[in-house]
């Protein structure tokens, strides 16, 4: 074989090689680049979902408040029990969606916010007639729900904070847990 024939088989050999490893590394890079954005686009989805629920039950949480200083006043719970109401179906409709988004741990504190909630307004509802014991039975509700508030925002924090495994499945290092 001569030298020409050579060189011109070693250029091929090389341009194919070098294709290959352009053609498997786009392929790659592609591949993390749409897991990386399926994540991002999750965390977005669990962002939004964890806000509406925590904005639904604090504007609920505020109308408690008003409700609760309405006993005192001279139009009663006549006024604000209504608006509690209306509050209500945001704070009900907003936990599917973080059921959905999860995790576990976020889902089943939402869960709890939510029956405390709904106690209320069967509480301040009942008082509405006789104050009695439903009173002070609501007020032990918006206790626990100005206790979990927080605890359901750490922990949402933590669902958001914490990486998407699958964005880094299939690399061996990932598998390791390196």
């Amino acid at each position: 074989m001569d030298a020409g024939l050579a060189a011109l088989l070693g250029a091929g050999v090389g341009g194919l090689l070098g294709a290959g490893g352009t053609l498997g590394s786009s392929y790659l890079t592609g591949r993390l680049q749409g897991r990386g954005q399926h994540a991002q686009w999750r965390r977005q989805g669990r962002r939004e979902a964890y806000s509406n629920f925590i904005a639904a039950l604090t504007a609920f949480r505020h109308q408690v408040d008003r409700c609760f200083f309405a006993v005192e006043s001279e139009q009663g719970l006549t006024v604000e029990i209504p608006q509690l109401e209306a509050l209500w179906p945001a704070v009900r409709a907003a936990l599917p969606v973080v059921a959905v988004e999860g995790p576990r741990s976020v889902a089943d504190q939402a869960a709890k916010l939510e029956r405390h909630a709904e106690e209320l307004v069967v509480l301040l509802d009942m008082s509405r007639e006789e104050q009695g014991p439903y009173l002070g039975n609501a007020h032990g509700h918006l206790v626990e729900i100005n206790r979990g508030l927080p605890v359901f925002a750490d922990l949402a924090r933590q669902a958001l904070d914490q990486p998407d495994s699958s964005t880094l499945q299939g690399f061996p290092a990932a598998r390791e847990g390196r």
